[in-house]
């Protein structure tokens, strides 16, 4: 075995991080000494194509550093605009081109106190753009996607398994059998299932005690998602069930779909001297997912008396030693993972990969004794979720903290 000797970024115990006002400094000293430095070359092309000929940078990367100059925001600009290398090659060529040498020299300076600050204060690239997201909330949305689809990619080829979507659909209604009680009725699992290994699995729990019984006989789950059903099979943890693939064979399919469903019964009285009118819905990825689909249908009747909204938590080892109480919050949750309200018609619950789904709220609301054009749904999406990781949805009857 060859000792892995890549040098490593050493920092004092008590390193502190720049302010912001010094990473603002940075960034908006590179973002104006880079214009100027554009502005100074003869005849300069505005054209990601001509400019990138021009400066010896492919398009892509013109194009980047263009983009990235265009923006208003310094901290925005610096996460955006290329590595320091790309933009060293980008100032010996505006020289080359008949730039400026003061403007040069102004933007090789400005480079290198670019690089500096990534070197020697945060080691990385990546670093820095969890800094910068963490000083302005709008960059946190983009620096979390692009996190999340690397792990993505990672843990698909390390687990040999992948999916489409991972999708939760929950309708929760008046009961018409028990005057003041609820009903919930959901589907949940997983659509376009790719899997590379044969060992490989997936787990989707269908039923978790509390008077909950299986639907998969009544809603036509095999008709359920736009794949051919795979094939699968039942194993029993106390009072939870769970779907997973049949582990003798592997399929002969391209992709499957593997969904389960419940229903449920709630006493909104007892839920709510427990757990202060909210009622939890739980879904954990199981699997590497390209999106999160979840939609909430609320009955019309409940709409003005309750909040959907999401939360990201812990890993499910993580939530083992919190069983009597929630699980600590963490902010693994993108914050543009707002509830969208949606009328449940053909036209708007639609999802274009799931045109299934229609059909199965139909089916699920009928279950429940309802039309399903009185409910209205609430509907959040994430692109590549972490597989492991719990997302729990509240529906509360209070609105000022749902």
């Amino acid at each position: 075995m060859t000792a892995d000797l890549t040098p490593r970024i050493s920092r004092p115990a008590a390193h502190h991080f720049p302010s912001e006002a010094r990473l603002r400094a940075v960034g908006e000293e590179l973002i104006a000494a880079l214009r100027v430095l554009l502005k100074s070359i003869p005849g300069a092309s505005a054209s990601p194509t001509r400019l990138g000929a021009r400066l010896g940078l492919s398009r892509v990367i013109a194009s980047r550093m263009l983009g990235s100059l265009a923006r208003d925001d310094a901290l925005e600009s610096m996460r955006r605009i290329p590595g320091p290398e790309s933009l060293r090659v980008a100032a010996t060529g505006a020289a080359a081109a008949g730039a400026d040498v003061a403007a040069v020299a102004r933007a090789m300076a400005a480079i290198e106190g670019f690089a500096v600050l990534i070197r020697e204060e945060y080691g990385t690239r990546g670093l820095l753009h969890a800094a910068l997201a963490e000083l302005e909330p709008s960059l946190r949305a983009p620096v979390e996607a692009a996190n999340r689809a690397q792990i993505h990619r990672s843990v698909r080829d390390l687990l040999g398994i992948s999916a489409e979507a991972w999708v939760m659909t929950a309708m929760l209604a008046p009961s018409r059998s028990r005057e003041g009680e609820l009903e919930l009725a959901r589907v949940d699992g997983a659509l376009g299932i790719e899997r590379i290994s044969r060992h490989a699995n997936v787990h989707v729990r269908s039923s978790a005690g509390e008077a909950r019984s299986s639907l998969a006989a009544d809603i036509g789950l095999r008709e359920g998602g736009p794949n051919a059903a795979a094939a699968s099979e039942s194993i029993t943890l106390g009072a939870i069930t769970i779907r997973r693939l049949e582990s003798e064979r592997a399929t002969e399919e391209a992709r499957t779909d593997l969904l389960a469903a419940s229903h449920e019964r709630i006493d909104p009285t007892r839920r709510a001297s427990e757990a202060r009118g909210r009622l939890r819905l739980t879904t954990c990825p199981d699997i590497p997912v390209r999106e999160l689909l979840i939609d909430v249908l609320l009955h019309d009747t409940l709409v003005a008396d309750m909040a959907v909204r999401a939360f990201g938590h812990g890993r499910r080892s993580l939530d083992a030693m919190f069983e009597h109480e929630p699980a600590p919050t963490t902010r693994l949750t993108d914050p543009t993972m707002v509830a969208e309200r949606l009328r449940a018609d053909e036209s708007s619950t639609e999802w274009t990969p799931w045109p299934q789904q229609r059909g199965l709220i139909r089916r699920l609301a009928a279950r429940l004794g309802h039309e399903s054009e009185r409910f209205v749904n609430h509907r959040m999406r994430l692109t590549h979720p972490l597989p492991g990781f719990r997302l729990d949805v509240t529906v509360s009857n209070d609105l000022a903290s749902a």
